[in-house]
């Protein structure tokens, strides 16, 4: 599913998304973006996956 949102206060809830394999694509604006990318959940969930498959 493709999903465009944007927002930071939503940035949060974009992430949970994207873990809970509800979305795979994601059109933001930048800085949510950047949120997302440097938030400490999405590089935890990021290994963890990576080290499953």
């Amino acid at each position: 599913m493709i999903l465009v949102a944007g927002g930071e206060e939503k940035a949060l809830a974009l992430l949970a998304m994207l873990r809970g394999g509800y979305i795979n694509t994601l059109i933001s604006d930048q800085k949510t973006l950047e949120l997302i990318l440097n938030s400490k959940r999405f590089i935890l969930c990021s290994i963890i996956i990576n080290n499953i498959e």
